[in-house]
This record gives structure tokens, C-alpha cells and sequence, in this order.
């Protein structure tokens, strides 16, 4: 290797060595801006509302801690100028975040793109009654996960609230537009789900009073829940309620619903003004699946084993559209087949496979969940 060659390699290794010390050094007098600090609440103080300032644009992640504080931790690439105010209104408390914009002048790294930071906020276990605020304009992510509360209530604008392993006694959301995820929790007593253009999806969890989810234009997709009584209102959005338990009713006036493998033993009552209904029993649970439409104008199509009662006879499924069709539809399972290798198949009355619907191109895959095979929608 030539002499020039060697000089100019070991130029540009000092050069990067020289740039890395400079980013750590840089990191280093970022980090010491960084927010951590705790915070002390009186002892009698149970009711805490988090506002997230108007303009400021920040994520949460809250969760408990066993710690008698309130502890604030900012998570992030570059810290931000955040400043916080706890003060007392109407003897409750209020914790408000601002972001407030800085320029960072004296170092620019060339890959970095600017994002929100997060504030993960800990909450000692007497904070039992939970507020959350953001207002429109803001997009901010809170992810609220293990906790338990008597009470939450949110009042957001274009949020993603995201609701992981909590217990509450009772929920109450309202949102005009983002997504609501309530996933692997148990609510107590009621849920009150509002929203607008919000996309809600519930997993996993148990809702064991009266559930009620009202959207305009958002699509409601909820999936292995154990509901007592659970209404979902909407008007143009898609509602999947699938492999769900307890008594339900379904409501839309122009979005399509799919009522997918119903527990035997539960009430279902859909309604669609405009919109179809699909409705998908899996093999082997046709006998226990009585099937009532209301409308004997509707266009029905059904497969072979459904049984579709008349006049007044009781139904565990009642069905009524006024002038969108009603679909019933068999889910069999190829059970000497593979994982891999099995083909599912829906059948019309007449035995010919379904063509041009939801079932077809949305490529339902089958899946297994506690022991019992299933649909689930993507």
C-alpha cells in the first residue's frame, strides 16, 4: 500500500474517531437537559387530570408505580425544552405538559430526524381516579398499561390511545378522531366508548357490565372479548364482532357488519339500515345457531345447515337490513390437512365457493385460540 494511501486512510479513521467523541460529548450535555424529576401529591389526593398543552407535541406512556411520587422520565433521541405545572383546581390535581420548540444550532447529525419524545409518567397507587386531555391539532400517542383504577376518562382530540393490562372499575372516552385500543384488560363496571372518525379495536378483555361503542365514520373491530351486554353503535364505519361472548347488539346505518363465530349461548341482535350483514358460523356449531330475519324482502343467501327460524319463533341471531343483503356463511375446516397447508372454504346454499366478497379478497387466515379454531379479520 502506497505512503499517501495510508495517510489519507488514517486521516479519515482520526476523523471519525474525532466526529464520534464529538457526538458523545454532545449527547453528554443533551442528556444533562434531559427531564427526570418526581413530584408529591398530599396524601388525600386521589384524582389526578395529565393536559397535555395545546400545541405541544408529545407522547405519553403511563403507568403505576409502587413509589409514593409522581415520577416523570423523558425518552428520547435529543431531549426537548419541556416544562411541567402541578397545581390544584377545585380541590383536584392537574399535571400540565408543554413542549415549547428549540432550535439545536451547535450540532446537526445528518441521519437524525426529529420526532415526538415520549414522557413516561409514573403514578403512585393512590392516584385511583385518572383524567387524560389533549386538544385538536395535536396527534400525541398515550399508551396507559398496568394499572388499576377506579375510574379513567379521556378527553382527546387526534389521538392514538392505546389501553394495555389495566383493571378499572369503569372507562369513559371521548375522541374525535385516531384509534382506541383496549387490549388483554377487565372494566368492572361501565364502558362509554365516544368517538368520531376513531377507529376502536378491543382485544382480549373482559367487560363485565354494559359496554357501549358509538363512532360516526371509525371502524370497530372487536375481537376474543368477553362482553355481559355490549351495544355498538355507527353509521359509516365497518363493524367486525368476532368470537366474542355475552349479549350484543349491533347498529349501522351505511357500513357493512360481520358477525363472526357467536358463542352459543349469547343473544345477538343486528341491525343495518343500508349496509350487509355477513354473518360466519364455523362447522359443528350450526345446530346451537338459531337464525331470525326480520325482513323477508331481504336477498339471503345462506348454506345448506343454517337454520333460519319463522314468524315469531325465538333466535339466538336476529337479522334486519332494509336494503343491504344478508350473507350466512359456513367456516369449514380442513381437519386432515396442515397448518400450512389447509384451505378454507365458505359455501352458499347451492355448495359453490363465495367470489368478489370480504371473504374472499381479504384472505381470512385460521388461527387457533385456546384450543378452538377460528376466524380472524386482518
Amino acid at each position: 500500500m502506497k505512503k499517501s494511501t495510508k495517510f489519507m486512510m488514517g486521516i479519515a479513521l482520526l476523523s471519525v474517531i474525532i466526529g464520534i467523541i464529538g457526538i458523545g460529548f454532545s449527547l453528554n450535555r443533551f442528556e444533562k437537559t434531559r427531564l427526570r424529576d418526581e413530584l408529591s401529591l398530599p396524601t388525600n389526593a386521589n384524582t389526578l387530570t395529565i393536559e397535555i398543552k395545546k400545541g405541544s407535541q408529545l407522547d405519553l406512556n403511563i403507568t403505576q408505580t409502587s413509589n409514593p411520587t409522581i415520577q416523570l422520565n423523558e425518552d428520547g433521541f435529543i431531549p426537548q425544552d419541556i416544562s411541567y405545572e402541578l397545581s390544584e383546581i377545585d380541590k383536584k390535581w392537574h399535571l400540565e405538559l408543554e413542549n415549547h420548540p428549540v432550535e439545536q444550532k451547535d450540532t446537526v447529525i445528518g441521519f437524525y430526524s426529529p420526532s415526538l419524545n415520549s414522557i413516561h409518567i409514573q403514578l403512585p397507587k393512590q392516584v385511583t381516579h385518572l383524567n387524560i386531555v389533549t386538544h385538536e391539532g395535536d396527534h400525541p400517542n398515550i399508551h396507559v398499561s398496568n394499572m388499576s383504577l377506579a375510574s379513567l376518562n379521556t378527553n382527546t382530540s387526534s389521538t392514538n390511545l392505546r389501553l394495555n393490562n389495566l383493571k378499572l372499575d369503569e372507562i369513559k372516552t371521548q375522541q374525535l378522531s385516531g384509534t382506541i385500543t383496549i387490549d388483554q384488560s377487565t372494566i368492572y363496571k361501565d364502558t362509554n366508548i365516544e368517538s368520531n372518525e376513531s377507529a376502536t379495536y378491543f382485544y382480549h378483555s373482559k367487560f363485565l357490565e354494559k359496554t357501549l361503542i358509538e363512532s360516526s365514520e371509525g371502524n370497530s373491530q372487536l375481537f376474543a372479548n368477553q362482553f355481559d351486554d355490549v351495544t355498538v353503535l355507527n353509521e359509516k364505519g365497518i363493524i367486525s364482532f368476532e368470537n366474542n361472548s355475552g349479549n350484543t347488539t349491533l347498529k349501522n346505518e351505511y357500513g357493512d357488519i360481520y358477525l363472526i363465530n357467536p358463542k352459543d349461548t349469547s343473544q345477538n341482535k343486528v341491525t343495518n339500515t343500508k349496509g350487509n350483514i355477513f354473518v360466519t358460523l364455523l362447522e359443528g356449531h350450526e345446530a346451537q345457531q338459531t337464525i331470525k330475519i326480520d325482513n323477508p324482502k331481504t336477498d339471503v343467501q345462506a348454506f345448506d345447515t343454517a337454520t333460519i327460524v319463522k314468524n315469531n319463533e325465538p333466535a339466538a341471531i336476529q337479522l334486519s337490513t332494509q336494503s343491504g343483503a344478508i350473507q350466512l356463511m359456513q367456516f369449514k375446516i380442513d381437519k386432515d390437512a396442515s397448518d400450512k397447508d389447509s384451505h378454507d372454504t365458505y359455501y352458499y346454499l347451492d355448495k359453490t365457493p363465495i367470489d368478489n366478497n370480504r371473504a374472499d379478497y381479504l384472505s381470512f387466515d385460521t388461527l387457533y385460540y385456546a384450543s378452538d379454531c377460528f376466524v380472524q379479520l386482518p
